[in-house]
């Protein structure tokens, strides 16, 4: 490559860079550095440093295009100003940018404008459990290889955890799980069809312990509203918190709400939920987990 082919978009991150030719993609490749120089990692397999004083700095030309990595999906991940989630920024790994060049597109469901069904992004009719912030995916990756009987869609909108369990999805083959990144409160309220879900999973929500940060906890009067709307009669909702003020509240709200019912929580329920490394470090440092199941009228 030379100098006049480079074109950069800023620095201090992350960059997914796709080479152009005549339209067609040349190489892919993944860019990270500060204010000196940058790392030049292809996806394909050469690697060099490079200065930036020998890149073209402008937004992008016919020959060169790149994009944060951050808008590698091509979208936006919410549209609501009070939003229930901060987008971490950490690091991309290679392996991480890899895996979703390589295997979003048979396992990610893009957002557009139209109605998500998830029955019709399995090959075949089984219950459909949701897990709404799967992190790094290690809970995910395991329910969905106990059971293989079970439909498992899955939302996170942080990066690299996306990138990550799509690595282990296709390194174990499993084939029940299908991954949505966007923000889940407007999952439920706009895009998924109505009685859809047989069962929503809540695993270590941010309890936003602050009380002026209360307003962001995703379990609240409207959440209740939407979980009614997705599930199908006799749907679970099964949430766990090691933050014993926040299983208060999310007890409190959700019996308020008439149309759930709280059940016993020392059954199979439960004890479907993985005993994840997080969790275990918790229980470690003295924290009591609770779990909390409802089931929908």
């Amino acid at each position: 490559m030379t100098a006049s082919t480079r074109t950069v978009c800023g620095c201090h991150s992350n960059f997914y860079g796709v080479l152009v030719t005549d339209h067609s993609v040349r190489d892919k490749f993944l860019l990270t550095g500060g204010c000196k120089s940058f790392r030049y990692r292809s996806l394909t397999g050469v690697s060099d440093t490079i200065k930036w004083q020998d890149v073209d700095v402008q937004p992008a030309c016919s020959l060169f295009y790149l994009m944060r990595i951050n808008e590698l999906m091509g979208q936006i991940l919410s549209t609501r100003s009070l939003r229930t989630f901060v987008l971490r920024q950490g690091r991309l790994t290679q392996g991480q940018a890899k895996n979703l060049q390589d295997y979003w597109d048979r396992v990610g469901i893009d957002v557009g404008t139209q109605t998500i069904n998830p029955a019709d992004y399995f090959d075949r009719k089984a219950p459909v459990w949701l897990e709404i912030g799967f992190g790094n995916g290690e809970s995910l990756v395991e329910m969905a290889a106990a059971n293989p009987q079970i439909n498992f869609l899955a939302i996170e909108v942080h990066l690299p955890g996306v990138g990550h369990v799509l690595g282990e999805i296709a390194g174990r083959d499993i084939r029940n799980v299908r991954l949505i990144r966007y923000d889940a409160v407007e999952i439920l309220d706009k895009f998924l069809s109505p009685a859809s879900l047989d069962r929503i999973m809540l695993f270590f929500p941010d309890p936003w312990p602050k009380k002026r940060h209360h307003k962001r906890r995703i379990v609240n009067e409207e959440f209740t509203r939407l979980m009614r709307r997705v599930l199908t009669p006799g749907g679970i909702f099964h949430t766990a918190t090691d933050w014993p003020p926040y299983a208060d509240h999310i007890d409190a709200v959700m019996q308020q709400c008439e149309f759930f019912d709280r059940l016993e929580t020392d059954g199979e329920i439960v004890s479907s939920r993985p005993l994840t490394k997080f969790e275990q470090r918790g229980v470690n440092l003295g924290h009591p987990v609770a779990d909390l199941v409802y089931r929908l009228q």
